[in-house]
């Protein structure tokens, strides 16, 4: 798991809930989600295997495809979606495209939400 950067953070993520690693997941999202959101439950291990399995199902297949430049130090935004990745002038968000913000925490990049 290398969440030394910001998008490693985001694929590494990813990749632990297309894998159905519930507990890999969580260990990557940070501790200031928002509790009533899936992904802050995830965080706190409130989230039952059914709830997970579709969360995992929603986001587990999609890739980083943009990592803007970065607007804060420790905060940054990188887009995932179904396609390959875009390059980083485009302007145009591809169909299904999601923000997740990263926050830098305790030493490494964790997922704080995703839209």
């Amino acid at each position: 798991m290398d969440a030394n950067t910001p998008d490693g953070a985001v694929n590494a993520f990813l990749k632990a809930l297309g894998s159905g690693d519930k507990d890999g997941a969580a260990k990557l999202v940070s501790k200031r989600a928002v509790v009533s959101t899936d992904l802050g439950r995830l965080g706190k291990g409130q989230l039952d295997g059914t709830a997970f399995t579709k969360f995992a199902d929603t986001y587990g297949k999609l890739m980083v495809t943009k990592v803007p430049n970065a607007t804060k130090r420790d905060e940054r935004l990188i887009v995932i979606g179904p396609n390959q990745p875009q390059a980083q002038d485009s302007k145009k968000a591809q169909p299904g495209a999601k923000q997740v913000t990263v926050r830098n925490e305790d030493g490494g990049w964790k997922i704080l939400s995703i839209k």
